[in-house]
């Protein structure tokens, strides 16, 4: 009777300090994924370009990586779907007089993507007016003031003839709709086949609220 009890005590030493090992394994476990990256880093290229004028924007979510085709000229203003717009090569977010998102901008200068490691604290401005061509069916083309983000004006810059449009190669801090922060690299203006209005972009989106980029 006293060797099976003694078996017994035994079993349980044994079964206690697996059951301790296997705790402290999974704590491990989940300590390692409490300090794995948040970030999404993507490089997407606009499915379309875009007509001139103000009836006619690619509406893009960064946590999502896609465009967002409901959005209207009659209810961007009012969606939190969204984070950035673009028309030709004019830029809006989601913020200021643009929309009811927490979006900001700041233009770090022409820096290397991978050297920007958190976003800024301060130092960004809200979407207020900017002006566009509305056609160019005339020279000079008419302008239209609409809401957008003069931040981004200069972003892709237009010289001609012939007609050649050429990203600035800055790096753009922002804050999403969400008041998330993401990095932006805008680094083309034509797809394969050398058409035109087709934005390619580079993001890292921080999906844990934080400003690293890491």
């Amino acid at each position: 009777m006293k060797k099976i009890n003694k078996f017994l005590a035994l079993f349980l030493l044994l079964s206690l300090g697996l059951t301790s090992c296997e705790k402290e394994q999974q704590q491990d476990d989940d300590d390692d994924d409490d300090t794995q990256s948040e970030v999404t880093e993507k490089e997407v290229t606009l499915s379309r370009e875009t007509d001139y004028g103000d009836s006619d924007w690619i509406y893009f979510n960064f946590k999502s990586g896609e465009e967002v085709a409901e959005i209207t000229p009659s209810n961007y203003q009012n969606s939190l779907d969204w984070d950035i717009a673009f028309n030709r090569q004019n830029i809006r977010t989601n913020g200021g007089i643009s929309g009811t998102g927490l979006a900001e901008v700041k233009d770090l200068g022409e820096i290397d993507f991978t050297s920007v490691k958190e976003a800024p604290e301060s130092g960004y401005s809200v979407d207020d007016s900017i002006s566009i061509v509305e056609n160019v069916g005339t020279m000079p083309p008419p302008m239209v003031t609409v809401t957008g983000s003069s931040v981004f004006v200069g972003a892709i810059t237009f010289t001609g003839p012939p007609p050649a449009f050429t990203p600035n190669n800055h790096i753009y801090a922002m804050k999403t709709a969400e008041g998330k922060y993401v990095k932006i690299w805008i680094k083309n203006f034509y797809n394969d086949q050398s058409e035109s209005g087709y934005i390619t972009l580079k993001y890292a989106h921080q999906n844990d609220g934080t400003r690293n980029f890491e």
